[in-house]
């Protein structure tokens, strides 16, 4: 479903293998003399192009070995226990990929047991990822493993299971021979890795830093990663001079990630004023925009906020330039305003989201405002989008984006905001934390009966946009047309795509 994450968004009736090149799992057919092959979540796939991603830049962890050997064997199991940030997630897909045949899906299983028997070749290849279920939910997804596993083995697939940390004091007797405990990579070398994949040239005395020592040692590797995607934004980014050389590079993308909480904080609170805020909050949400997008964004908050309007006439108020440089905002050349100092509007950001908790439904009404605004260009509402999904899902409110989700997709936005709507539920597909969140609100939305069609149109859009077709009507029959998909829910889901189609228009194939 995301590029990043690199899930698609499938259904729970099994998988079908419609050949070599990229797998995509959709819903199962079901006559009147099949056996239903489960009810619950859909399956979901992960894509061979983010496997193929994964396994330019990816470091074996200490114990990636033992875990190889166990899984040889058709049928076979691992259970990756390891710290939270070693990179567990990826080693297990990559012990899965290492098994797979040429075109093989792996499939990602829900925690909890579907009814019914989910169909499971020996071909397949299976992760169940339960790093983020809770210690008091974790005896009920373990049960779900325990059968998973029995299915595995009698069908002659492999599995690879992710334990939550700090469940080992509860682990079933029958698991621990499973079991391999993963050790975090080397930090240098997963950076050294990623850079090199991105083509960026570097000596490797460059790296000898106190700040990369200590993040090289106990950093999270996610967080690795983003440090080097940042040195690689650095390097193609705007500031781009010729004669610029790796260290300047790696001082932008420090600069972006050094904490300035603190600095951020004591910025906030000496401007005590509704308007000032509106305008920082604006600012950090809204960096690089054009200054007539920012302003308006602050408008729109005080609006969103019922703050009553300023009375002061319009030649006695201080003009913009006074107004950023009194709050350390300046423009640049294009008339983008930036804070004067680096990182600094994403600890600002962070900061209100961190201390005015009782804002955060205003905070997310007033973002799914702004997108309208006539001021803001394509660009400015995907940079507030992809802004806004960071501090709300840092926040553990990640209803709010799908809030968004269906907002932009109702009849009154006319489907002018169907990219938009897209681009959140990519982000939210992609979290590490909340990605199943997102996921089973997908499930959601493709069965309901309120779906409406914009919302069912994006659906398919970012179903499709790591797929072969060029157009969500060219997506639709063939999400129907060339899988084994469920025909009543797969024609409701295809209807709503192309409200206007008259049956015998529909392709066949569809339960028509």
């Amino acid at each position: 479903m995301t590029g990043a994450g690199g899930t698609w968004v499938s259904d729970p009736r099994g998988p079908v293998n419609n050949g070599a090149g990229n797998q995509y799992v959709f819903q199962r057919l079901t006559g009147g003399d099949e056996r239903p092959t489960g009810t619950g979540l859909p399956r979901l796939s992960i894509t061979q192009q983010h496997r193929r991603r994964l396994g330019g830049c990816f470091v074996r962890p200490r114990g990636f070995g033992r875990a190889a050997e166990r899984l040889a064997a058709p049928g076979a199991a691992v259970l990756v226990d390891g710290a939270p940030g070693s990179g567990r997630r990826a080693a297990a897909t990559m012990l899965l990929e290492g098994t797979s045949v040429p075109g093989g899906r792996i499939e990602e299983l829900p925690p909890v047991w579907e009814a019914g028997a989910p169909d499971v070749s020996a071909d397949d290849r299976c992760l169940m990822d339960l790093s983020h279920v809770s210690l008091a939910g974790y005896p009920e997804a373990q049960h779900s493993l325990l059968r998973h596993l029995a299915l595995v083995e009698r069908c002659g697939a492999r599995l690879v299971a992710i334990l939550p940390a700090g469940a080992a004091s509860m682990l079933h007797m029958d698991l621990f021979p499973l079991t391999v405990r993963l050790e975090r990579p080397r930090g240098r070398a997963v950076f050294s890795r990623y850079l090199r994949v991105r083509g960026v040239a570097f000596e490797p005395e460059q790296l000898d830093t106190a700040y990369l020592a200590r993040m090289f040692a106990t950093a999270p590797l996610r967080e690795l990663a983003r440090l080097a995607e940042l040195v690689v934004q650095a390097r193609d980014g705007d500031g781009y001079r010729d004669g610029a050389d790796f260290a300047a590079w790696l001082g932008e993308a420090m600069d972006t990630v050094t904490d300035r909480s603190a600095e951020a904080a004591g910025h906030v609170r000496r401007h005590r004023g509704a308007p000032q805020r509106a305008l920082l909050l604006a600012a950090a949400m809204n960096s690089g925009a054009a200054s007539p997008a920012v302003l308006d964004a602050a408008r729109c908050l005080l609006s969103v906020l019922d703050h009553p309007q300023d009375r002061t006439p319009g030649l006695e108020q201080a003009d913009v330039g006074e107004r950023l440089e009194e709050l350390s905002l300046g423009r640049d050349d294009g008339g983008r305003v930036t804070f004067t100092t680096p990182g600094y509007d994403s600890a600002v950001g962070r900061y209100f989201w961190e201390n005015f908790p009782d804002l955060h439904t205003d905070f997310r009404d007033w973002v799914g405002r702004c997108v309208e605004l006539p001021a803001y260009t394509a660009e400015d509402r995907a940079r507030l989008i992809r802004r806004f999904a960071e501090r709300t899902l840092s926040a553990a409110r990640p209803d709010d984006l799908c809030d968004l989700v269906e907002r932009w997709t109702r009849p009154p936005a006319g489907g002018r905001l169907r990219a938009e709507a897209a681009a959140a539920l990519e982000l939210g597909l992609s979290h590490d934390r909340y990605g199943s969140r997102f996921r089973s609100r997908v499930h959601g939305w493709a069965a309901s009966e309120e779906t409406s069609p914009d919302l069912a149109r994006v659906l398919m859009d970012v179903r499709r946009r790591w797929g072969p077709y060029g157009t969500a009507e060219a997506a639709g029959p063939a999400y129907l047309g060339q899988t084994d998909g469920n025909r009543r829910s797969g024609r409701r889901l295809l209807r709503r795509i192309l409200p206007r189609r008259r049956p015998a228009e529909i392709p066949s194939g569809t339960g028509a």
